[in-house]
């Protein structure tokens, strides 16, 4: 009876263990959808100014900023996208106790009630095993296209620095005039 007793408390604590890891998946995309919808709306704002001062290009530098900023948003979306398909619904196993399970455990003796409801707990942590898996996946391939949204960033700023410091120089005067120009 103790091993059977075992083998229950044993499937239980996997199958809490299981419930627990969802959550934190579902928490930990919660998180990144936050930060990213954000992000994704100063992304568009910014992406705008570009196309508005930098379309066409006339140089390098003005295509290569085009492009860091189309691939730096695009990379937002697909991680956007990835989160949302994380945070999609899913339905997890769980022994639901209705009159069937009810008359089980009238008709049956406590080893086969601990040995049968372990089994039980097992197929259900078997099946929500491989639904966490797939979100925690999409949750690893929406952080893989932000740290690409992220480096693209660090690159447009600095080619974005780079550009500014290369610009002549206007001196703003004001709409003074010096005293030696007329």
């Amino acid at each position: 009876m103790d091993k059977y007793e075992e083998l229950y408390n044993l499937a239980k604590e996997a199958f809490k263990e299981e419930l627990e890891r969802f959550y934190t998946v579902e928490r930990k995309a919660a998180q990144y959808l936050s930060v990213l919808t954000l992000l994704l709306g100063a992304a568009a704002f910014f992406l705008k100014w570009l196309s508005d001062n930098f379309i066409p290009p006339q140089n390098g530098f003005e295509f290569a900023l085009l492009i860091l900023a189309v691939v730096t948003v695009g990379s937002m979306v697909v991680a956007w996208l990835a989160i949302l398909l994380t945070l999609k619904n899913y339905k997890m196993g769980a022994l639901t106790l209705n009159n069937e399970w009810i008359e089980f455990f009238r008709a049956n003796t406590l080893l086969n009630i601990y040995f049968n409801v372990s089994i039980k707990l097992a197929a259900e942590k078997d099946k929500n095993r491989v639904i966490v898996n797939r979100k925690a996946r999409r949750l690893n391939f929406a952080y893989s296209s932000m740290i690409l949204a992220i480096i693209c960033l660090l690159l447009f700023t600095t080619l974005f620095v780079a550009y500014r410091w290369r610009q002549p120089r206007t001196q703003n005067t004001g709409g003074v005039q010096n005293a030696g120009s007329k």
